[in-house]
């Protein structure tokens, strides 16, 4: 009787041990799970991530640079993106990207293949996220999002500081 109650007991720790540290670990989140919490947006669900990319910092400084295909159209994502094609915008990613945007090397450490670079040429939607705290740290956080129509692809394009 006392082998059967410790055999119990061991398994029944073993059963609680096992399914209580399988609640306390944190598998990965994808990247748009990562994306909306960072920026408090809400993305459309139809999208699959075909790229990602980032930079390695200690202080969490860098850039994630991650290129998401639209499945299916979502118009109300879009209904706030600028469609006016503007140069600031396509220099200030050009220049993230580049590693001219107060960081160096960047273009070499994020390694973007030639297919998932910005096609400047074709039509495309935008739009800027920036996150200013100014006290006491400094850092001024932006996010770009540019959505090209012909390719239904979105370059998410997060600069942190």
């Amino acid at each position: 009787m006392k082998k059967k109650c410790q055999n119990l007991l061991i398994v029944s720790m073993t059963v609680f041990f096992t399914f209580g540290l399988n609640a306390c670990i944190e598998y990965p989140k994808p990247w748009s799970q990562v994306i909306e919490i960072s920026w408090d947006i809400s993305l459309p669900k139809n999208m699959t991530m075909e790229f990602h990319t980032q930079t390695e910092s200690f202080n969490g400084d860098g850039v994630r640079y991650t290129v998401f295909y639209l499945i299916e159209d979502s118009a109300d994502f879009l209904e706030d993106f600028s469609r006016e094609s503007i140069g600031s915008v396509e220099t200030k990613i050009d220049q993230i990207i580049d590693g001219t945007y107060q960081i160096n090397q960047i273009a070499e450490s994020l390694g973007i293949p030639e297919n998932f670079l910005p096609n400047w040429n074709a039509e495309y939607f935008w739009k800027y996220i920036g996150k200013n705290y100014r006290e006491p740290y400094g850092y001024n956080d932006e996010l770009y999002i540019i959505y090209f129509t012909d390719s239904k692809s979105f370059i998410f394009c997060e600069h942190f500081t």
